[in-house]
């Protein structure tokens, strides 16, 4: 929901809608679709023909290919990052530096004191004058 402020400038109302929404209702949802799905499948045939065990096959394998993508993408990342176990299982739960507004100018308005780009941005470079006193 953040990255929707970011987009429209406030939080869209009710926030507390749509947080229960995104982290709880659509998740059950899905996964309470996907259950029913897998509990009552039976095998695919049209009238007397019945479809070969391989076509089942790749039928189950493109319905868990949503849910495998993002186990497979983290323990992919984790096996390919350096450091220890413990370096590796904090770096996936952090996002890198470039993360966030792809324009400095953008990155000023959230991140003012952490980006070098940003910094110059919010505190522009004063000319420094010299004054001599007689």
């Amino acid at each position: 929901l953040d990255n929707i402020k970011w987009m429209i400038d406030f939080y869209p109302l009710p926030y507390i809608v749509w947080k229960i929404l995104w982290k709880f209702i659509c998740p059950l949802i899905y996964s309470a679709m996907l259950s029913l799905a897998w509990f009552s499948y039976k095998p695919l045939s049209y009238e007397n023909y019945k479809f070969p065990l391989y076509a089942e096959k790749i039928g189950w394998a493109l319905s868990l290919a949503p849910l495998l993508a993002i186990p497979i993408t983290a323990l992919a990342k984790f096996c390919l990052a350096d450091g220890t176990i413990i370096q590796r299982w904090m770096d996936l739960f952090c996002p890198d530096d470039e993360w966030g507004p792809a324009l400095a100018v953008h990155r000023a308005e959230y991140y003012p004191l952490q980006i070098p780009e940003a910094r110059r941005l919010v505190f522009p470079a004063q000319k420094q004058v010299h004054s001599e006193t007689y």
